[in-house]
């Protein structure tokens, strides 16, 4: 797969983290093609993190994840799931690697400051999320 997404999440963005990650995403040897900055909105957050919906921590998270802004961002390159998955670490950032987004800016696994697609049908539902049909045919995106 040559695409994945990512989100910078609000303790990211309030901690004026954003050029730090995205240097770290382009070291990586991934290519960002597309981004947007928004806010949240709790359908998306239904989408995005389906599979927590019925766990306890989810209304925090959601909360959380509706306190700031968010960076949605597009990358290409060859693997770029696992590109991606390995250059922004473990959910837990104390578990993640130093040289890792998490294991260098992450404080627990709520604020872990970056958001990845974990495989390609997870790719394909996220990114409908939040880019359009048109904005994804122009940057020359199937799903």
């Amino acid at each position: 797969m040559k695409y994945s997404l990512g989100m910078l999440k609000p303790d990211c963005l309030g901690k004026n983290l954003s050029n730090n990650v995205l240097d770290m995403v382009k070291l990586s040897g991934l290519t960002i093609i597309a981004s947007k900055t928004q806010r949240l909105a709790l359908n998306e957050i239904c989408i995005l993190y389906d599979r927590c919906r019925q766990k306890d921590f989810f209304k925090e998270m959601s909360a959380f994840l509706t306190s700031g802004d968010v960076l949605i961002f597009i990358v290409e390159g060859e693997d770029a799931i696992n590109l991606l998955n390995e250059t922004v670490g473990d959910t837990d950032p104390h578990k993640a690697t130093k040289n890792t987004i998490r294991g260098r800016f992450g404080e627990s696994i709520m604020k872990n400051i970056c958001h990845s697609s974990m495989d390609y049908e997870s790719f394909k539902k996220e990114v409908k999320i939040f880019f359009t049909e048109k904005e994804l045919k122009h940057l020359k995106i199937i799903t």
